[in-house]
């Protein structure tokens, strides 16, 4: 759980997973959120992250690929950077900054790419 403190503007949080799946699969995705804070007038919530392609082929990655949710309900992506659809060759990797209305919920989750990572202390 990551939550960022009013005395913390900004806070790093590296969530390493290892997905389940073997090498030589075609697509094989890794996601970490890297950090997220509210921005400067605090009604942005910013996310910062990293997709690493492991696979063999590129991938290919759509707006409908990455949820926010609270229970607030769904939350709808405001800005992305690069512009989304984002392709990943085999091997490289993706910078990201995905940038949501600050929903009205204390904690989100963020899913990207089947990762699911919970962000907290919004309020």
């Amino acid at each position: 759980i990551f939550s960022p403190g009013p005395s913390a503007p900004n806070a790093r949080v590296m969530v390493p997973y290892e997905g389940g799946t073997p090498d030589g699969i075609p697509v094989q995705p890794e996601v970490m959120v890297v950090d997220a804070f509210l921005g400067d007038d605090g009604t942005t919530l910013i996310i910062e992250g990293e997709v690493w392609n492991k696979g063999t082929e590129p991938l290919a990655v759509e707006r409908e690929d990455i949820r926010l949710s609270s229970s607030a309900g769904m939350s709808e992506l405001a800005t992305e950077a690069p512009p989304l659809p984002w392709t990943i060759e085999p091997g490289e990797r993706q910078v990201i900054e995905l940038q949501y209305p600050k929903p009205d919920a204390s904690t989100v989750l963020l899913e990207l790419l089947g990762y699911s990572f919970e962000i907290g202390g919004l309020n």
